[in-house]
């Protein structure tokens, strides 16, 4: 499949999302909604982790299948706007994102 189909499935799969959790929010009398990736629990007495796993309704918007501590906030007619928890240290290796098309169509990345 040409990446510019995928990309066009994406933007068509962001908007049926968007107008369905505009829908539900309305209905509902909430005005936004903020979605956690969520993040892994530790091991009783360690400085280690278990194994992480996304939060379904985040990885239906973004994708992102292994950025915890991550959050996406919903709001009726604006654009989805997506914190990525990157944490500057040796441990970690952060996620680089491409510039299309979450910034090349008006989308917020911080």
């Amino acid at each position: 499949m040409p990446e510019t189909e995928i990309l066009s499935l994406q933007i068509d799969h962001i908007r049926t999302l968007q107008q369905r959790y505009e829908q539900a929010l309305k209905a509902h009398g909430y005005d936004s909604l903020l979605i956690s990736s969520g993040a892994a629990p530790m091991r009783y007495g360690d400085d280690q982790s278990w194994q992480f796993q996304g939060y379904g309704p985040f990885l239906h918007w973004t994708g992102l299948a292994g950025q915890e501590h991550s959050w996406l906030l919903i709001r009726p007619g604006q654009t989805p706007l997506l914190w990525l928890y990157q944490p500057v240290d040796f441990w970690h290796a952060n996620l680089e994102l491409p510039d299309e098309p979450a910034a090349g169509r008006g989308g917020k990345v911080q």
